[in-house]
């Protein structure tokens, strides 16, 4: 594991020292149960430095700052309603990759979380946390985030779930813990 976190340095550190930003960097870096490493290169694509260190590209993409990990493989048969598998079918873990617009996660209840729209718009985006099913169902959950985090003159900047089934909420200001029943 070492060598894996030595290797992600040195080349993280090569792509900042030998090329230029456009773009805000990406958010999307997930470890599976084995230690190969996946991360987003902006502008392109989703990379694995696997455990003996070798380096591949595995899906191309130029608009690309989010993913998440589905180590259950819960969407390993399914594509989701506004991001994409990428990883073929019935693979696990699968990895989803969201095209820019909205953080993403998947819970340990098998369900996709991300972040929707102000009013409770279920498209992506900053303000409201919505769950989508393997069988694409979308619901608005914990309602009353969008208030929270008005409150706070605050925006969502990133989700991770925790293995005894929360989901935190990542803000400029401050870190929400959000329960499995909605609450805060």
């Amino acid at each position: 594991m070492k060598k894996v976190k030595l290797i992600l340095i040195t080349i993280l550190l090569q792509v900042g020292l030998f090329y230029t930003a456009t773009a805000h960097p990406a958010s999307g870096i997930v470890v599976d149960k084995n230690g190969n490493v996946y991360f987003i290169y902006s502008k392109k694509g989703v990379v694995k430095i696997a455990v003996d260190g070798k380096l591949s590209y595995i899906h191309k993409g130029t608009d690309g700052h989010w993913m998440c990990l589905d180590e259950q493989g819960f969407f390993s048969q399914t594509q989701p309603k506004y991001f994409e598998r990428i990883t073929p079918d019935k693979v696990k873990p699968a990895i989803i990759y969201a095209g820019g617009g909205s953080p993403i996660v998947v819970g340990k209840d098998g369900n996709m979380y991300y972040c929707g729209g102000e009013n409770g718009n279920m498209n992506p985006g900053a303000k409201t946390l919505v769950r989508e099913s393997p069988a694409k169902q979308q619901t608005l959950f914990c309602p009353h985030l969008e208030d929270t985090l008005n409150n706070l003159n605050d925006g969502i900047t990133g989700l991770a779930t925790a293995p005894d089934g929360p989901i935190y909420v990542a803000c400029w200001n401050s870190i929400l813990k959000v329960s499995m029943d909605g609450s805060i």
